[in-house]
């Protein structure tokens, strides 16, 4: 079973703030797959 994607809006403001947060321009994570975007995001809140 294939797990639902993260609506367009939503993965570009993750992909934003993932940018912003750890200063890597956001093409760093434009070929990541959803659920890799999703990990990055948590542990970058576990480490805030």
């Amino acid at each position: 079973m294939k797990e639902p994607g993260l609506s367009a809006e939503d993965r570009a403001a993750m992909i934003e703030t993932l940018s912003i947060m750890n200063m890597r321009p956001s093409v760093y994570y434009a070929d990541m797959t959803d659920r890799r975007i999703v990990e990055e995001y948590q542990r970058l809140l576990k480490l805030k």
